[in-house]
């Protein structure tokens, strides 16, 4: 077989075509990427509103937060969720809010009282687990103890 180029026959071999065409789209496909989610607990009750992040080894964090029983699902990015499979650094965000607001607990609701629902005790606090997380293809849900 010959391809004409420019007026010049050059022979080209139809395997390395054939080999050409099988590898057009072939590279990697990005990290493997699997969903993660579990409870949050700090002293066996679960955090909510909490920020999880997870950084890889290699490739990019991913992000979730925990709803009011403190269970949490990961997003790798806007369209895919979960985590990339390996060792991960995990690092929770917590913010304080407070004693619970007045009408929460059956207290007479004053103007100071509900103002106290907007304004944070403290400011957040930030723990990374002591020991690296490992995400795995065939894990089931992965609670993240505080302590």
């Amino acid at each position: 077989m010959s391809i004409e180029f420019a007026r010049q026959k050059v022979r080209v071999p139809l395997w390395t075509l054939a080999l050409t065409l099988v590898c057009v789209g072939c590279g990697p496909a990005g990290p493997e990427i699997v969903p993660v989610k579990g409870t949050v607990l700090r002293d066996g009750q679960p955090v909510s509103n909490a920020s999880i992040t997870f950084y890889a080894a290699a490739g990019r964090p991913s992000y979730g937060t925990s709803d009011a029983k403190g269970n949490y699902s990961l997003e790798y990015t806007r369209d895919m969720a979960g985590a990339v499979v390996g060792n991960h650094t995990v690092m929770v965000t917590m913010v304080s809010l407070g004693p619970p607001p007045a009408e929460e607990t059956g207290a007479p609701v004053t103007r100071r009282s509900s103002s106290a629902r907007r304004r944070p005790a403290g400011g957040p606090e930030e723990v990374t687990l002591p020991q690296p997380v490992v995400v795995s293809r065939d894990m089931g849900d992965l609670d993240l103890i505080i302590p």
